[in-house]
């Protein structure tokens, strides 16, 4: 039996494959229209199949962002912003150490001989006078002690960049000799590229100060001879040249105004007499503090 089919003029089926094609590509962005998408083109992708090992694709790939369709805002990874620029957490600041601590410390690298530490915290002021500027000079007299003990310790002071510290120390010497050296004063300097505390000699831009009012005695002048009744007190501490400033009874109460130190690090005391007015330097074994 033979069958004749008629197809309207318009038909699919009247039309050539090419034409065909054309019709389901039309028919296509209709659909793509009426949706919403207002593209020719789907702009939906599918996720590679990670486990696929076909290799690398021949297609060109796009590493660029994708187009925003509808003009929404973007946001990155970690939720929305209000649009400023980011900016870097700022950078903890660093508290500045204690004064007081610093020169605690100091002692106890001491201790340990740490000298090449200890020695990269003093002012080069302090160096030239207490070690001639000469680390071995320094080294050899802490090497002739063989431990310190750290007393008691107070801020007196501290500002922006200066401090002064009084501490209390005994030094035990490896010969058997102790050496008590009470309230000793430490002025520091702060240096911020290091973050640290440098002992220095004198508050840069000041005169040495007086932390205890004038005519408060706190010492007594004393001696092993009883033939030498009267000392010398000098204007620096040491016995070099024409310094003698005057003479102090054996008895006398006075008051330590600072401390210091010779060349070969020994201790002396700067005093004042109430009773003459006298000012000067006497060497430690000559006093005796209360």
């Amino acid at each position: 039996m033979f069958y004749s089919f008629f197809f309207a003029e318009d038909s699919p089926f009247n039309r050539s494959p090419r034409d065909r094609v054309q019709g389901a590509r039309d028919s296509l962005e209709s659909k793509n229209i009426i949706n919403g998408s207002g593209r020719s083109e789907s702009r939906g992708t599918v996720a590679p199949n990670p486990s696929s090992n076909s290799g690398a694709s021949d297609d060109p790939q796009d590493d660029s962002e994708p187009d925003n369709e509808f003009g929404e805002l973007t946001f990155p990874f970690g939720g929305e912003t209000d649009g400023s620029p980011e900016t870097e957490n700022p950078q903890l600041a660093v508290p500045k150490p204690s004064s007081s601590q610093a020169v605690r410390d100091y002692y106890l690298m001491l201790n340990r001989r740490e000298y090449s530490k200890t020695w990269g915290l003093l002012s080069p002021g302090f160096k030239r006078k207490h070690s001639k500027n000469s680390f071995y000079e320094y080294k050899t007299w802490w090497n002739k002690v063989d431990r310190i003990v750290i007393g008691q310790r107070k801020q007196v002071s501290q500002g922006e960049n200066q401090a002064v510290v009084e501490i209390s120390l005994t030094y035990h010497l490896k010969d058997g000799r102790t050496r008590e050296d009470y309230n000793k004063i430490f002025y520091l300097v702060f240096k911020e590229n290091t973050n640290s505390w440098i002992l220095d000699d004198l508050l840069k831009g000041s005169s040495a100060p007086n932390y205890r009012s004038q005519g408060e005695a706190n010492a007594t002048i004393v001696t092993t001879d009883p033939t030498e009744p009267i000392k010398n007190v000098r204007s620096s501490p040491n016995t070099d040249g024409d310094n003698i400033v005057g003479k102090i009874r054996i008895g006398s109460r006075v008051e330590v105004l600072r401390e210091g130190r010779d060349r070969t690090n020994d201790l002396w005391y700067k005093i004042y007499d109430p009773s003459s007015g006298t000012r000067g330097w006497i060497a430690e074994q000559f006093v005796e503090r209360d």
